[in-house]
């Protein structure tokens, strides 16, 4: 009875790990198998406290395909973070923002965040702060607030550097090197890449990535729209 529960332990936590990675690399068909892996796990070991994960990151992948049924989905492994695990509910009220976001609902998705943030300020969970942050500066530019946006956005670079995670500085420096872009402050912009070429073009790097496919059409943005002005006054004296 030990050895077995020991088992279904770590297979849970890798199972559990795999999902929370793949949602982090904004993989959301990827997550499917490893969830029905985890339910047929929590099915035959009885082990309900991994059925959170199991519920709020399916729910997030079918949102993020299109499906918004998985909305209730999140709420219901939020509940059962709160019944088996508190300290998690930080990750699964970031999947919540995020599911609203993508969906439309700026205000919800910034109101979640908003408690988020309140919540790794009591708990000391801030590992998830840089996206919280900038989550919420995309509901605001949702809504047309693009001073607030860009206060946000610079917030997450700011903590993301800060922490050290750097797939989170890329993430923060796309969305605030699109609204830059937007304010026609392009070399400020594009600056945010420079220290970001071994993420975007290192040995390690992979093109198939969302974060890296995204920031790359960005920085290829800047740098088409930089060449231009360079050339237009070429043109003009020629």
């Amino acid at each position: 009875q030990e050895d077995s529960s020991a088992f279904s332990f770590k297979k849970g936590y890798l199972l559990t790990f795999s999902i929370v990675l793949l949602r982090y690399l904004r993989l959301p068909d990827r997550i499917f198998s490893s969830a029905d892996r985890l339910l047929e796990s929590i099915q035959s070991f009885k082990t309900v406290g991994w059925s959170s994960p199991e519920q709020g990151y399916r729910g997030w992948a079918m949102v993020k395909m299109g499906d918004s049924k998985g909305l209730s989905l999140i709420l219901r492994g939020l509940r059962l973070s709160r019944k088996y695990h508190r300290i998690a509910e930080i990750k699964y009220l970031s999947l919540l923002s995020e599911a609203y976001l993508f969906l439309g609902d700026s205000r919800r998705s910034r109101g979640v965040a908003d408690s988020a943030l309140r919540f790794s300020e009591k708990s000391g969970t801030h590992y998830f702060d840089a996206e919280l942050w900038r989550l919420k500066g995309e509901a605001e530019l949702m809504e047309g607030k693009k001073e607030e946006a860009r206060n946000c956005f610079e917030r997450s670079l700011d903590i993301a550097r800060r922490q050290g995670a750097r797939a989170l500085e890329l993430r923060a420096a796309t969305s605030l090197g699109n609204l830059l872009m937007e304010e026609g402050e392009r070399e400020k912009a594009l600056d945010l890449f420079s220290g970001l070429s071994d993420l975007l073009d290192g040995p390690e790097s992979d093109p198939a990535l969302p974060d890296i496919v995204e920031a790359r059409a960005t920085r290829e943005r800047l740098t088409s729209s930089q060449d231009l002005q360079i050339t237009k006054p070429d043109l003009a004296r020629g």
